[in-house]
């Protein structure tokens, strides 16, 4: 199995942060960047998304840093204020380009961590020569609600519910985009699933990486603690046009190479195993905020 060091990886998560200038601070602890220490925490606990496994996260890394203030930011915005200060962050949207700042830490845990590795999966040859997709209608760049607009009526794609782009969108809204949840050891019967980003990366990506279906999807856009750099189109994923117009195109060599497929959802569950120890990702995390500090 391949396995990223540890040391690579702290300096993937790190990115090109530096203490030249701290950012502009809020009292609001969604989307924005809060600076906190396990004290401040206490007073502060019920703004940062109390609903969601970011409290846990964020005592986690206090705990790390010993008594130290640390600046986080939670949510799904990207940090992409000039000041480079280390700000933890779930994701970095490679898009900003020279303000894609911030240190990836692994944040929201649960949404994006919890589910991976418990599914009940099946053998690639036991698994429907199909694809499928649930989600919401988030993203704001449409490519969900036209995915879904397209492939809804023939297909077993739909939208879970409506928060976002379908409701802005009253020309294309359709309650007939709503479909029943679907669990994912449902949809991993489906030999095809394809990853479709959302306000950031998608929540599915995971586990769909971690199973026996093959995941069909653009260069990753969103780098995250699951260490996208090191996902290599045609080795770990199917790769799509960033707008997804070639997705039936792809479909087809996907059907048309069942080998190679196969052999792509193998790479990419080897890949995911590699975040299976909690003693290495705790290590790793210690020693990430232990160059957050001494930066």
């Amino acid at each position: 199995m391949y396995m990223i060091s540890i040391s690579d990886r702290v300096d993937y998560y790190m990115g090109n942060v530096s203490r030249n200038e701290k950012p502009e601070l809020s009292h609001n602890g969604y989307d924005v960047p809060i600076e906190l220490n396990l004290e401040l925490y206490k007073e502060n606990y019920r703004i940062i998304h109390p609903n969601t496994a970011y409290p846990m996260d964020v005592v986690r890394y206090l705990k790390c840093a010993a008594g130290r203030k640390l600046i986080i930011q939670c949510g799904d915005s990207p940090y992409t204020s000039p000041a480079r200060w280390p700000v933890l962050v779930k994701t970095r949207d490679t898009r900003y380009s020279s303000n894609n700042h911030g240190v990836i830490a692994n944040l929201n845990s649960m949404r994006h961590w919890g589910d991976v590795f418990k599914h009940t999966d099946i053998p690639w040859n036991s698994k429907l020569n199909e694809f499928v997709w649930r989600g919401a209608d988030t993203g704001g760049d449409g490519h969900r609600l036209r995915f879904v607009t397209k492939y809804g009526p023939s297909h077993n794609v739909g939208f879970s519910g409506f928060v976002q782009d379908a409701l802005e969108s009253p020309y294309l809204y359709s309650t007939q985009m709503i479909k029943k949840v679907i669990p994912v050891d449902e949809m991993l019967k489906y030999k095809y699933l394809p990853v479709i980003d959302g306000n950031d990366k998608s929540s599915s990506l995971g586990w769909v990486m971690a199973s026996n279906s093959v995941p069909l999807m653009p260069e990753p856009r969103f780098h995250s603690w699951v260490c996208e750099p090191w996902l290599k189109a045609g080795e770990h994923y199917v790769v799509l046009k960033d707008d997804y117009s070639d997705f039936e195109e792809k479909l087809q060599w996907c059907r048309d190479n069942d080998d190679k497929c196969k052999e792509i959802a193998t790479n990419g569950k080897e890949f995911m195993l590699q975040f299976t120890n909690p003693l290495r990702e705790s290590y790793l995390e210690e020693k990430l905020i232990d160059r957050v500090i001494c930066l």
